[in-house]
């Protein structure tokens, strides 16, 4: 291996680290289990600093030297130069962020998730839950910053969506749990619920 290949790998696993804390909810999708409740920042400073972030990585990833690079290593370095130029365009210069307000089918396919996974006993997934519930309210009125240019029809699509998280947050009410966590869940999901409906 490469000294250019060693620098390229290394490269990798800071932005892959740098990238899961920023979005932990991506790290809970991969399975890395220490990230599932929590969020990603969702305001408008945070995504002005994201596009930052990912430019950041574009200039230091466009620093390795291909030439050096061995083939498969060399290829990994286009694709993921490739994934951050798209990634810096959509954020940057279609700024969807600021049109689409439908956060809320991703915090239901998130909380979906923990509740079937098969890695935890049912009372681990309720705690996750309860975690990923407290901060919904943050969560959504970070969203409130960022929406300036509202798209007619995403913001339909969005209360459907507001009305299918409700259902799922209402089925959680009938998990058979302790009572300390069973009231802290119910706390949640009426607070929850109340966010969602405003």
């Amino acid at each position: 291996m490469t000294a250019e290949n060693k620098k390229f790998k290394r490269l990798v696993k800071r932005y892959f680290g740098s990238y899961i804390k920023r979005f932990p909810e991506q790290g809970s999708f991969l399975g890395l289990h220490k990230y599932d409740g929590k969020w990603s920042e969702e305001d408008k400073k945070a995504y002005l600093n994201n596009i930052e972030f990912f430019k950041k990585y574009l200039r230091e990833f466009k620093k390795i030297n291909q030439g050096k690079l061995l083939q498969k290593d060399g290829l990994d370095r286009e694709i993921i130069i490739h994934d951050l130029g798209l990634t810096i365009f959509y954020l940057e210069d279609l700024r969807l962020w600021e049109s689409d307000p439908d956060i809320l089918e991703w915090i239901g396919s998130a909380l979906f998730l923990l509740l079937n996974r098969n890695t935890f006993p049912f009372s681990e997934k309720i705690k996750k839950i309860n975690l990923a519930l407290r901060n919904v309210p943050i969560l959504l009125a970070q969203v409130k910053t960022r929406i300036t240019n509202p798209y007619k029809l995403w913001t339909e699509i969005a209360i459907e969506s507001c009305d299918g998280l409700k259902l799922f947050l209402n089925s959680l009410k009938q998990v058979k749990i302790d009572k300390k966590t069973k009231k802290e869940l119910l706390k949640n999901i009426e607070t929850s619920t109340k966010t969602v409906e405003d």
